[in-house]
């Protein structure tokens, strides 16, 4: 898959798949959670998915778990990204 991040958009990326709700996003980015929304519909388009999670699993697969690693160097598991992403949209 050629996807072509941007620096903010791999730094959102980043964040969500560390099951940050649009709130602690926006804030960790000094955005706006309106901001935050725009991203991610970029990100669901680049990915062509249509929600958090799908997003999140997607970007697991084709990126790889490295690209998952929270600031604490634990990967999270791909079976696990589902259940944090709905968390985090519950949270939004």
């Amino acid at each position: 898959m050629g996807l072509n991040l941007s620096p903010r958009e791999g730094e959102l990326l980043k964040l969500l798949l560390q099951g940050q709700s649009n709130k602690e996003i926006a804030k960790n980015m000094r955005i706006s959670c309106a901001t935050v929304k725009q991203y991610l519909r970029s990100l669901f388009l680049k990915f062509s998915v249509e929600n958090r999670t799908q997003l999140a699993i997607t970007a697991i697969t084709e990126l790889g778990h490295a690209y998952a690693k929270p600031s604490n160097d634990k990967a999270i598991h791909p079976t696990q990204m589902a259940v944090v992403s709905q968390n985090a949209k519950i949270a939004s």
